[in-house]
C-alpha cells in the first residue's frame, strides 16, 4: 500500500494533469475530446487552493473563464455562469460584466414560466403539456429561487480584477 505522500502527489498531479492548453480544466478525455468546462474548472481550482497550491497559469484561466460570458454578459448557460463567476472569485478576479442582469432576466423568465404552467388549462402534467413544455426550459422552480438569491447577494471579489482576454 502506498504512504500518504505518495498519494497525495498521486492526487496532485493527477488534477494539474486535467489542466488544458486553453487553461481551463477537463477531467474527461475520451476518443480525443478534451474540453475544458467550467464545473471541472471550478472544482480544480477548489481543491488546488484546498491543498494549498498555487494555480498553475492563473492569468491564462482567468481570461478562459472569463471568456465564458459574452460582451453582454451573457452566459451559455446557467452552470456555465453558476461555476464560472464561482470559479472567478477563487481566483480574486470578476467577469468582465456584471452577469446579475442576464441571472436575474433568466429568473424572471423561469418565475413567468412557472406561472404560465400553473395555468395552463390542458390537464396534463405542465412538462407533456405541447404548450408549456418549450416555455419549462428556461429554469426549473428551485433555480429561480437560487438565481434571485445568488443575484441580492453576489459582489465582485474586493481585489477583483478584470482581466480583458486577448
Amino acid at each position: 500500500m502506498e504512504n500518504d505522500t505518495q498519494f497525495w502527489e498521486r492526487a496532485q498531479n493527477y488534477v494539474l494533469s486535467r489542466q488544458s492548453a486553453d487553461s481551463g480544466f477537463c477531467f474527461y478525455r475520451v476518443w480525443g475530446v478534451e474540453e475544458s468546462t467550467a464545473p471541472d474548472t471550478y472544482y480544480a481550482i477548489a481543491v488546488l487552493r484546498f491543498w494549498g497550491m498555487a494555480i498553475p497559469r492563473s492569468a491564462e484561466l482567468i481570461r478562459w473563464l472569463q471568456s465564458l460570458q459574452d460582451d453582454q454578459g451573457r452566459y451559455s448557460s446557467l452552470t456555465n455562469a453558476s461555476f464560472g463567476v464561482r470559479a472567478l472569485s477563487l481566483l480574486a478576479a470578476a467577469p468582465l460584466c456584471d452577469p446579475r442582469p442576464n441571472l436575474l432576466n433568466w429568473a424572471t423568465q423561469g418565475a413567468r414560466t412557472l406561472s404560465t404552467a400553473r395555468r395552463c388549462g390542458t390537464g396534463s402534467a405542465a412538462s407533456n403539456c405541447s404548450a408549456c413544455s418549450p416555455l419549462l426550459s428556461p429554469c426549473p422552480k428551485s433555480c429561480v429561487a437560487a438565481l434571485q438569491r445568488f443575484c441580492a447577494a453576489w459582489r465582485p471579489p474586493p481585489e477583483a480584477s478584470a482581466v480583458t482576454p486577448t
